[in-house]
């Protein structure tokens, strides 16, 4: 898994998602789109538990997409300063 993720991606800084953060955030995102998946799915059953994973998977989604932002990029200036 380390040797895939720390390659160069386009334009993304090779790295962030090498680290043990990095990965736990991609996890997180990945993560939320199940929980919000199965939000969708249970709100026909049971709109109060389906609208709660909604939006809990909305949040943990957002909150963990600014963390990977903020981490690729401070990664990118990390890189572009040590070369």
């Amino acid at each position: 898994m380390r040797r895939v993720t720390s390659q160069s991606l386009g334009e993304l800084a090779p790295g962030f998602a090498a680290t043990r953060r990095g990965f736990n955030t991609y996890a997180a995102l990945i993560l939320a789109i199940g929980i919000f998946a199965v939000g969708l799915g249970l709100a026909s059953w049971n709109v109060q538990i389906g609208t709660s994973l909604i939006v809990l998977g909305g949040i943990t989604f957002a909150g963990a997409s600014v963390i990977a932002i903020a981490g690729e990029r401070s990664r990118a200036r990390l890189r572009r300063f040590a070369a």
